[in-house]
């Protein structure tokens, strides 16, 4: 075999393994991402009633982060499960291990925020509420905002002027009744339910 034929051949192969690299990350993140579907689909359509099913769909998240360790869609899925099915330590535990990865993550610190406050930890809790009361306050404000900021000011336990601001917005939504009977149910909404409701 004459040199300049080994050298494209050697090219080639060299051209071949370098593209195999992506095209491996690819299907290794794709099956992440296929355990992380199947785990959700089997926890929320399957396991009501089923312990079993529900165990066996957190366990097919921890293995989908060996897949895809970076994506926070599977720690968030996981340890809204683990907080479902009442073991909040391992939800906390969860987004710890985020947290690890993505510290800044303020979803990620609300959510463990509610898993401290549902597990009695409340002074933890407080600490995380107040890390994300600080990100609000310096996030840019427009109106699509308005219910959720009071949402969030509701649950991080900021309620002064809570019934003033709702009364505003009452006036503001008057045309929206879809609006208007959220803000009426925010008036008399226990502070846990609506914690629970954000989990879910």
């Amino acid at each position: 075999m004459d040199k300049d034929l080994k050298r494209k051949l050697k090219f080639v192969a060299i051209g071949f393994c370098l593209l195999m690299i992506p095209i491996g990350f690819f299907l290794k993140y794709s099956y992440g991402v296929h355990l992380n579907d199947t785990a959700t689909h089997d926890f929320w359509v399957r396991h009501y009633g089923d312990k079993t099913v529900a165990l066996e769909a957190i366990e097919k998240l921890e293995q989908a982060k060996k897949f895809c360790k970076r994506n926070k869609i599977i720690y968030y899925n996981q340890s809204r499960m683990q907080s479902i099915l009442g073991d909040y330590t391992l939800a906390i535990n969860t987004m710890d291990e985020w947290l690890a990865i993505k510290p800044k993550d303020i979803t990620a610190i609300r959510l463990q925020g509610y898993y401290y406050e549902l597990n009695n930890q409340i002074s933890k809790a407080d600490e995380n509420y107040t890390l994300v009361k600080k990100h609000s306050e310096n996030e840019v404000k427009n109106e699509v905002d308005d219910l959720a900021r009071l949402v969030n000011d509701l649950v991080l336990k900021d309620t002064v002027g809570i019934s003033k601001r709702i009364d505003e917005l009452s006036i503001k939504y008057k045309e929206d009744p879809i609006k208007l009977s959220f803000l009426e149910r925010l008036k008399t909404i226990d502070r846990n339910e609506l914690i629970k409701q954000q989990i879910q």
